[in-house]
């Protein structure tokens, strides 16, 4: 039977999640065109790479350890810009983020940021 020590299981988790940061860079550089008036803002690939290691880091915070969580996550940072969960203008984020005894809070933090995104676009429409 195979035996990893402790750093071996650090070193495969790093490496699973530097994967999955490759896979949402991808996808966020072909959803999220560069555009300095956008929450995203203009990011380079190496700042968005940055961007997302921070906002998993962040995720991980709040107990979010699966990838599905930290994508929700990573998501709703760049529709509403990073540190959504401390800006005031979403009180909403805050308090998803910290009702530990709520379940799938990843969820229903990504189905408030849509709403959120509605509502403003809704207020530039006026």
């Amino acid at each position: 039977m195979i035996q990893f020590n402790a750093h071996q299981l650090q070193q495969l988790a790093q490496a699973e999640q530097d994967t999955f940061v490759d896979k949402v860079q991808a996808h966020f550089l072909q959803t999220y065109i560069p555009d300095a008036r956008e929450p995203w803002g203009d990011y380079t690939p190496p700042e968005l790479r940055a961007l997302i290691e921070r906002g998993i880091a962040r995720a991980k915070q709040y107990g979010f350890n699966s990838e599905e969580e930290w994508f929700d996550f990573l998501v709703c940072q760049m529709a509403l810009g990073e540190g959504f969960e401390c800006d005031p203008r979403y009180p909403w984020a805050a308090a998803i983020l910290n009702d530990t005894q709520g379940l799938e809070r990843s969820q229903r933090l990504y189905k408030a940021m849509i709403m959120q995104r509605h509502i403003d676009i809704r207020e530039e429409v006026r």
